[in-house]
């Protein structure tokens, strides 16, 4: 399984991810573990910890 750390999305045709996209550029990381995954995020801060968020992919 593949764990990634990115840009949470709610897909709505409305918003704008520009800023936010330009603001973690070259911050999204994949992971093989869920611990791995979860200790990268915790070295945001609080606030940009809510615009990410953590997929999985089974594969």
């Amino acid at each position: 399984m593949i764990y990634t750390v990115q840009v949470k999305r709610n897909y709505s045709e409305y918003e704008d991810y520009t800023t936010i996209d330009a603001y973690f550029q070259g911050s999204e990381r994949q992971f093989n573990t869920q611990e791995q995954a979860v200790a990268y995020l915790n070295t945001f801060e609080d606030w940009e910890q809510d615009l990410l968020c953590i997929d999985l992919f089974p594969f």
